[in-house]
C-alpha cells in the first residue's frame, strides 16, 4: 500500500530513472569486455585452450542458477547490498585483465582465471534480483514496457560503439606486438566504467 502512495513523477524519482538507464548502459559495456571475442583474446593470451574457453562460457551462461541463492538473502537495504556486490563484481572482472600481466605459470593462471570469472558471475547473479527490484520500483507499472525498451535501445547503441572502439584498440596493439598494453587499457576501462556505474547507483534513490 505504501508503494501505491508514492508519486513517481517527483524529481528524485525522475532523476533516478535516468541513473538506471545510465547504469544499465555502463554495466553492458563491462559485460562486453568479458565475453565473446574479448574473452577469447584474453584466454588465448593466458594459454587457455578454445575447448576450455567454451566450457567456461557454458558455465557462465548457467550463472543465473546462482540467483536461487538470493531467495535466502534478505538485505535491509537493497541499495547498499547492490552497491557492495557491484563493487566486488567489477573488481573481479578487472582482475581478469590483470592476470596476463603477472606472468604466472600457465596452470596457476588458468585456475585463477576460472575461479575469478565464476566468482564474479556468482556475485553478479546473487545481487541481480535485489538490484532489479530496486531499480524497477522507480518505474510506474504502466510504463515499464516502454521504459525497458528505451533502456535497452540506449544500451545497445552504446554497446555497438564501444565494441567497435575497443575492438580497434585491441587489434592495433596486437598488430604491433603489445597486446598486454591493450589488456591494461581494458582493465582501466572496467575500473572507470565500473566507478561511473557505482556513482549512478549512489545517486539513485530507494522507494
Amino acid at each position: 500500500e505504501d508503494s501505491i502512495m508514492i508519486d513517481l513523477n517527483q524529481k528524485p524519482y525522475k532523476r533516478s530513472r535516468g541513473m538506471y538507464i545510465a547504469f544499465a548502459a555502463l554495466e553492458y559495456l563491462i559485460a562486453i569486455l568479458i565475453s565473446g571475442s574479448f574473452l577469447a583474446r584474453l584466454t588465448g593470451e593466458l594459454g587457455i585452450s578454445d575447448g576450455l574457453t567454451g566450457i567456461i562460457s557454458s558455465f557462465v551462461s548457467l550463472g543465473c542458477l546462482f540467483q536461487l541463492i538470493s531467495m535466502f538473502i534478505k538485505p535491509k537495504s537493497s541499495k547498499s547490498f547492490s552497491l557492495y556486490m557491484t563493487l566486488v563484481n567489477n573488481l573481479l572482472f578487472m582482475c581478469l585483465y590483470i592476470l596476463p600481466l603477472l606472468d604466472l605459470p600457465k596452470s596457476v593462471s588458468t585456475v585463477a582465471f576460472v575461479v575469478i570469472i565464476l566468482l564474479a558471475y556468482m556475485v553478479y547473479n546473487i545481487a541481480n534480483p535485489s538490484k532489479t527490484n530496486w531499480f524497477m520500483s522507480l518505474v510506474d507499472d504502466r510504463q515499464r514496457g516502454i521504459f525497458s525498451a528505451n533502456k535497452e535501445i540506449i544500451s545497445l547503441i552504446c554497446g555497438i560503439l564501444f565494441t567497435f572502439i575497443m575492438g580497434r584498440v585491441i587489434d592495433h596493439y596486437k598488430e604491433i606486438g603489445e597486446l598486454r598494453t591493450a589488456f591494461v587499457i581494458c582493465a582501466v576501462c572496467i575500473f572507470v566504467v565500473g566507478t561511473a556505474s557505482l556513482l549512478t547507483m549512489v545517486f539513485t534513490v530507494e522507494t
